[in-house]
């Protein structure tokens, strides 16, 4: 099987950085960091993924910031 770049980082980001041990997280940042060191489309990839996710929770809470006080 084989991954192309965008789906490494985004299986990555996922769910091995969500999963297993804390050893296991601080292994899959470190892979991260090798992946997209000097490399333009990684860092854009993983850049796009992390503001996706930034303006998907920013959305979540200025549509119900009631949520937020419970």
């Amino acid at each position: 099987m084989v991954f192309s770049l965008q789906g490494m980082i985004q299986e990555l980001i996922d769910y091995n950085l969500r999963r297993g041990s804390q050893h296991v997280c601080s292994e899959v940042r470190a892979l991260l960091c090798l992946l997209t060191k000097d490399n333009r489309r990684g860092t854009e990839e993983m850049n796009n993924i992390i503001m996706t996710r930034i303006a998907s929770a920013v959305k979540g809470y200025v549509s119900n910031p009631d949520l937020v006080s419970y």
